[in-house]
């Protein structure tokens, strides 16, 4: 008899979960009350990069190009149409993905009852092992949390509105990203940041700063380094400045959703998230976790990983893990994989950096996307991190997350041989120049 799994939550963690679990013979159910896809597909990655894509034609330098027309305008009705259009095939794709491997749905809120029993609204499930899959929720500030008129990404992605001024309280990934959004339709952004930089703590200094005058570049206008000391209707009061504003936006982060969780569920004290071991087993047994409600960051692509990983462990299959990759889809986008450069320098003193720009990169030449880097951090011969500001560095990241895991030797990874002219030939000058000159600097 096939062994009974059951997945709490269909984000990108639960549903890939679900999907290989099926495929290794297991008998799955899955319960998620909302849209399958969760935060991800619904309210986060895919709207918020379809917006992107629509409105980077308002900031294009047509006539430069040798292309005029009277006036640009643009039918926001239709934007949220493009944008729902998207979300709606994505998570349309992945019931049928559900249902083609043969697993049980369930539209119910459920939460563990014991190792081996979840309730949900319409009774008690038995399974031999149990898996949560709950994803996670907008932090609102305390000092608005009562306040329905202060937006999240949430109301952001509605498009119900354009505001004349736009304040958004957070320059990490969210705040960035909605804040491009929002210039290219004609707010006037203002960004507020504790941090002196924008882009988070996690991000490489070098690559903040060149994010910050690409913000600027768009006329956003920034407020960093200093704290929020209060909030007055719509008007935001830092250190020496008050900024009024049409709407106040909170891009804070996101917190683990693990309401109702069973009480021997151990919760971490300092990340505020669900305690388990390697193999994602939690302190009640046969009962597991995943994706943004335990340790690490909460990404889509880590939450599947880890699904993918999890299952494969259950299955006595070998499982590794890649060096997790990061993007901000922003103009141009910024991408990461491994330590920054104060993160290689304070853990192993000597390292050798190479920085490549974009605008020596020939296809950057032929489209006049000129703005970026690629930036590499590697000890004596292994390479430890990689940073790429550039148009497509979300296409490029990627093999970094294999060469950094596994310590691949920076002499062979010269030997790759990038096409001509892409902007991945930029990763190949900046592998150069870990050792030696570059060809075209």
């Amino acid at each position: 008899m096939a062994e009974k799994i059951f997945i709490i939550g269909g984000g990108p963690g639960g549903y890939v979960t679900a999907i290989k679990a099926a495929q290794a013979g297991m008998d799955v159910t899955i319960a998620e009350k909302a849209a399958f896809g969760g935060t991800c597909l619904n309210r986060g990655c895919i709207p918020t990069k379809s917006l992107l894509h629509v409105t980077s034609f308002l900031t294009q330098n047509y006539s430069r190009m040798g292309i005029s027309f009277d006036k640009m305008t643009y039918d926001l009705d239709k934007f949220r149409k493009w944008k729902d259009s998207s979300v709606r095939k994505a998570v349309l794709g992945v019931e049928m993905l559900l249902k083609k491997n043969g697993i049980k749905i369930l539209r119910e809120k459920a939460h563990v009852v014991s190792s081996g029993k979840v309730e949900t609204e319409t009774g008690v499930h038995k399974a031999d092992r149990i898996v949560i899959a709950s994803g996670s929720n907008v932090i609102i500030p305390g000092f608005i949390k009562d306040r329905d008129d202060v937006w999240t990404s949430d109301n952001a992605l509605e498009l119900s509105e354009i505001p004349t001024r736009l304040l958004i309280i957070g320059a990490g990934v969210i705040g960035v990203e909605i804040a491009t959004i929002y210039s290219r339709l004609g707010s006037e952004v203002h960004l507020f940041d504790m941090l002196e930089k924008p882009g988070g703590a996690d991000i490489d200094t070098e690559i903040a700063n060149e994010l910050e005058k690409s913000l600027k570049a768009m006329r956003i206008k920034l407020h960093l380094g200093k704290a929020i000391k209060a909030i007055k209707g719509n008007t935001i009061i830092v250190e020496g400045e008050e900024i009024s504003g049409d709407r106040i936006m909170a891009a804070i982060g996101r917190c683990a959703d693990i309401k109702g969780r069973h009480s021997e569920i151990e919760i971490d004290t300092n990340t505020k998230k669900i305690r388990t071991n390697k193999e994602y087993e939690t302190t009640l047994s046969r009962v597991y976790a995943i994706g943004d409600v335990i340790d690490g960051p909460m990404l889509a692509h880590k939450a599947s990983h880890d699904g993918v990983r999890l299952i494969d462990l259950l299955n006595g299959r070998a499982a590794s893990s890649g060096e997790m990759t990061s993007v901000f889809y922003t103009s141009p986008e910024i991408a990461s994989s491994g330590m920054t450069e104060s993160q290689a320098r304070d853990s192993f003193g000597d390292i050798k950096i190479s920085v490549f720009p974009v605008s020596a990169n020939p296809r950057a030449n032929c489209t006049k996307e000129l703005r970026g880097m690629v930036k590499l951090i590697c000890t004596e011969k292994k390479l430890i991190g990689a940073h790429i500001m550039s148009e497509h560095a979300s296409e490029m990241i990627w093999a970094f997350s294999y060469f950094i895991k596994n310590g691949t030797d920076i002499d062979d990874i010269k030997e790759t041989v990038f096409p001509h002219p892409t902007f991945s030939e930029s990763i190949g000058e900046a592998m150069l120049g870990l050792e030696g000159p570059m060809l075209h600097l």
